[in-house]
């Protein structure tokens, strides 16, 4: 099962002991919903986990019973939860404080009774309409609204809450997002999946420790590979001036330094050092590098 599925059913595990927190969550479950009006009160899901949950919800408020509905796609199933007699409807409407004709659908707080069902009916808008990626390819958490000023009243309430969502229109839908891990993080303990937003804390910390290892091995294999090239360009020069003056023609501390890089040609500069009759520093090997380039550049110089 996927993260997102895994965080559905996470959620759904129990219901709620109290009415009023039954009432919250159903109430957010409904109102972000396709249908929730007069002529159609109805929820579509892709988890069988949140369409029990909000048939069982509207029973256990109000007797109603939804009809729910199952249909095959080729990406799995999709449960469609509806309440099809319309004095059901009516009577639903109505325990929420709707008409069922409101041209433009608001919060009705009166249905929060209280600063802990926060959590439980920001958790019913969330089963009812919110998405998240696999934290293991990217970030980001949404919440798909069907009316603009439905999404301005949610996007207020997350920012006294949480924290500011950002807000773009797609689909004809006003979508809320969140794109950093931390307010991901909070929002999925804020309304009860403590257990998944630990997750994420540690593929987040996974992918920190991954990406440093990753730098480093390559900023290692960088190094070497400026080791080898500096050190082919080394024995290239002792080699030519091997072959046009012989060995002998250099002084001895040059002399002993060309023959230990002849000998050593994956050895740094401060190995080198190390191994000298009279060790010296790593910038002393370069110096008497340096020195000998100079020679090796004056004799292809002479012969051109």
């Amino acid at each position: 099962m996927s993260f997102a599925g895994e965080l559905k059913r996470e959620l759904c595990r129990a219901l709620p002991e109290q009415r009023e927190e039954t009432m919250a969550e159903c109430y957010g479950m409904a109102l972000v919903a396709r249908g929730f009006d007069a002529g159609n009160i109805s929820m579509v899901t892709e988890s069988e986990s949140v369409a029990q949950r909000f048939a069982a919800m509207i029973e256990q408020l109000t007797d109603v019973k939804a009809e729910t509905t199952q249909r095959e796609r080729a990406d799995g199933a999709v449960y469609t939860v509806s309440v099809n007699d319309e004095g059901e409807r009516v009577k639903l409407l109505q325990l929420f404080g709707h008409s069922g004709h409101e041209l433009n659908r608001r919060i009705k707080l009166e249905n929060i009774t209280n600063d802990e069902n926060y959590s439980d009916f920001m958790r019913g808008v969330y089963l009812s309409c919110g998405s998240i990626s696999d934290p293991n390819k990217s970030y980001h958490l949404e919440l798909s609204v069907p009316f603009l000023n439905l999404s301005k009243e949610l996007s207020l309430l997350l920012s006294q809450l949480l924290a500011k969502p950002k807000e773009i229109r797609r689909r004809g839908d006003y979508v809320l997002y969140y794109k950093e891990s931390e307010h991901i993080e909070d929002f999925l303990t804020f309304i009860g999946a403590p257990m998944k937003a630990l997750e994420i804390m540690e593929i987040k910390v996974f992918k920190d420790v991954r990406n440093k290892v990753n730098r480093r091995t390559n900023c290692e294999t960088a190094n070497i590979d400026k080791t080898v090239a500096a050190s082919a360009r080394q024995i290239a020069d002792i080699e030519l001036i091997c072959e046009r003056k012989g060995m002998e023609f250099l002084p001895e501390n040059l002399r002993e330094l060309a023959q230990l890089r002849l000998e050593n040609p994956e050895m740094s500069l401060a190995e080198l050092g190390s191994m000298l009759t009279k060790p010296i520093s790593r910038s002393g090997v370069n110096h008497r590098l340096e020195r000998l380039a100079a020679i090796a550049d004056e004799l292809r110089e002479k012969k051109d």
